[in-house]
């Protein structure tokens, strides 16, 4: 993905057994940024590139922004996102990531 526009929510996402889960990662002004995966809140903020590390944290989780999964066909061209596929849905509770690197 190239650089992401600020304010703009990008849907990104994953195949997990035979379906798909799906995330949505925005980059802020002051270039903090976050999303939703595996039971957690990923926030990555503090640093100029914090936005560039959620990026790479999404990506090490198998999550691709959802124009270049259908580009590559990971995902069918008619899927879309919905309530139940969504990260945020499947955890249940949200609790925040305690990790220093997403912080710093």
């Amino acid at each position: 993905m190239q650089k992401p526009k600020i304010g703009k929510a990008y849907t990104f996402v994953r195949k997990r057994g035979d379906a798909f889960e799906h995330t949505d990662f925005t980059r802020h002004e002051e270039g903090s940024a976050g999303f939703v995966a595996d039971g957690h809140a990923a926030i990555f903020e503090c640093h100029p590139d914090a936005w560039q590390r959620a990026l790479s944290e999404l990506a090490r989780l198998g999550f691709v922004e959802l124009r270049e999964a259908r580009e590559s066909g990971l995902v069918p061209a008619g899927w879309q996102p919905t309530p139940k596929t969504s990260t945020l849905h499947a955890c249940g509770i949200v609790t925040p990531v305690s990790n220093e690197k997403t912080n710093g």
